[in-house]
Parts: structure tokens; C-alpha cells; sequence
């Protein structure tokens, strides 16, 4: 059956500054570690950029 595509993945920072990419159950990279904690790299480079600075630097290997 059809689904609805999710547009946007929330993402949160816990007290500790630690950014978590929530995927939903159904994504393709849900259960991979590699993944999801490359999600939480750029996602917290994202986070971290101010208007006025350069973009950040996201190292695609």
C-alpha cells in the first residue's frame, strides 16, 4: 500500500549537545549505525553554522 513520503526527519540535542537524526521505521537507513550517526554529523554541523559564517565543511568520503 501506498505511503505517504516523510519530507523532513526531525532532529533533536540532548543535554549533552549530542544531535540524534530521528528516522522513521521505514527508512532504508533506520537500522545502520554507520548511517544514522553520519546523519548526526551533518546534522550538527547544520546546527552549528550562524548566518554570516561560511557554510560548514562536510567531508564526503
Amino acid at each position: 500500500m501506498f505511503e505517504e513520503a516523510q519530507l523532513y526527519s526531525p532532529v533533536t540535542t540532548d543535554a549533552g549537545g549530542a544531535v540524534t537524526v530521528h528516522l522513521h521505521d521505514g527508512h532504508p537507513g533506520a537500522n545502520d549505525p554507520h548511517y544514522r550517526r553520519r546523519r548526526g554529523e551533518i546534522a550538527a554541523a547544520a546546527l552549528a553554522w550562524r548566518p554570516g559564517e561560511p557554510p560548514p565543511r562536510i567531508d564526503y568520503h
